[in-house]
């Protein structure tokens, strides 16, 4: 990724790698923040049992100007959770779901 971002000048958006997203998830614990390169932060809601998506690091990443994306979300109860602590972007095999809790 550092390779990309440097090659393309940081003119076209990243996701941040696992280890940039460790880094600002260690730092949302900590009350902290990161800046960096990544535009947005595309992740699971819980990876290998550690739930990394909650209000502390959509927080973290928005204080940095950053989106949080979650994926891959496929209930209605998950995805009203994740929207009311702000992220940004959910990815989901049931568009129609989403739809009808966004707009039901």
């Amino acid at each position: 990724l550092r390779r990309f971002r440097r090659v393309t000048r940081n003119r076209v958006a990243s996701s941040a790698g696992p280890q940039e997203t460790l880094a600002m998830w260690t730092a949302s614990r900590l009350g902290r923040t990161l800046s960096g390169a990544p535009d947005a932060y595309q992740v699971p809601e819980v990876f290998n049992g550690l739930k990394v998506v909650d209000r502390r690091f959509v927080d973290a990443c928005h204080q940095a100007d950053k989106q949080v994306h979650v994926w891959t979300v496929n209930g209605a109860e998950a995805m009203r959770r994740l929207l009311d602590i702000g992220v940004d972007g959910i990815v989901t095999d049931r568009p129609d779901l989403l739809n009808e809790v966004l707009h039901g």
